[in-house]
């Protein structure tokens, strides 16, 4: 798993300040690669594990299976909030109070298959 660069992203609808670029492992998505790698809604809804259903994050039966809320990296519409993407896989650019407990993590990372033996 390889250090990578992962940007600030502007949130595409608020002029919000993203902060600062970092060097990390593991990540999460920003707005635009939310919507970049999971090409429709469909695909943006997350199955929660039983851990973060134990841990009370957000669920809701849609369409015969439980899906849950899960953060996004990019701001929301003030500097306190972040994005998200609610359970029927639509994105929340508005986003909700970083503090706020409920909402599932969806971490990110890149693979290295040049490493692999």
């Amino acid at each position: 798993i390889p250090t990578v660069t992962v940007s600030a992203d502007k949130n595409p609808s608020f002029s919000t300040s993203p902060g600062n670029a970092t060097q990390d492992k593991v990540f999460l998505l920003s707005i635009v690669e939310a919507n970049k790698y999971f090409k429709n809604d469909e695909a943006r809804k997350c199955v929660p594990t039983q851990y973060a259903i134990s841990n009370k994050a957000f669920t809701r039966e849609v369409d015969g299976k439980v899906t849950c809320w899960w953060w996004l990296r990019s701001p929301g519409d003030i500097s306190e909030y972040a994005a998200n993407v609610f359970y029927v896989g639509n994105v929340n650019d508005t986003g909700n109070f970083v503090n706020y407990g409920h909402i599932a993590v969806r971490p990110a990372l890149y693979i290295d298959l040049n490493l692999l033996p």
